[in-house]
């Protein structure tokens, strides 16, 4: 069994490595978080893709900041406004 203070050390390193998201292969790269945290072994990251800067999400994918991808999702999101994105990357024992 991993023990929950490592679990927290191990979503905390996750967290200082996310540097930016980046949408529809470097289309848009965002950096400003309104939450961007660590807490139990769960990385809490919250961010708005501006409206009228792409009209559909397809990819998203959290990067360092030298650009190595991170994470890497498909994803079908219409951004027809301001639109608040919730992401979170639990840790869990296999």
């Amino acid at each position: 069994m991993i023990p929950a203070l490592f679990m927290n050390d191990v979503a905390t390193y996750i967290n200082n490595r996310i540097a930016r998201v980046s949408l529809n292969s470097g289309a848009l790269l965002l950096t400003d978080f309104t939450v961007k945290q660590a807490n139990g072994g769960v990385v809490e990251l919250r961010y708005y893709i501006p409206a009228g800067r792409v009209r559909t999400v397809s990819k998203i994918e959290l990067q360092d900041s030298s650009g190595a991808v991170l994470s890497s999702n498909a994803v079908d999101i219409p951004v027809l406004s301001d639109t608040l994105m919730v992401q979170s990357i639990t840790l869990q024992e296999v």
